[in-house]
């Protein structure tokens, strides 16, 4: 499995970039190899999780951050910092 650097990320959302390596390690283990969750009590066990450890994210930002380890988890690669 490789890597995803975000070395060259463009996007602005600082906040966002500095949870979401730990975010992704994090919630990982509640998806299936194709990014998908693997049952709808491993989706909302996720965001239990990620709002435990960030609570101060905001709820619809934690689903944009949800979606998006989602996507990453499905190319089978994984982020770094």
């Amino acid at each position: 499995m490789g890597t995803i650097g975000l070395e060259q990320e463009h996007r602005s959302d600082f906040e966002l970039r500095s949870i979401f390596v730990e975010a992704y390690e994090l919630v990982a283990p509640f998806l299936d190899t194709e990014g998908r969750w693997i049952s709808l009590a491993h989706e909302y066990l996720a965001h239990d999780a990620m709002a435990q450890r960030f609570p101060d994210v905001a709820e619809m930002r934690l689903f944009a951050v949800l979606g998006s380890i989602a996507s990453v988890h499905a190319t089978g690669r994984r982020p770094v910092d």
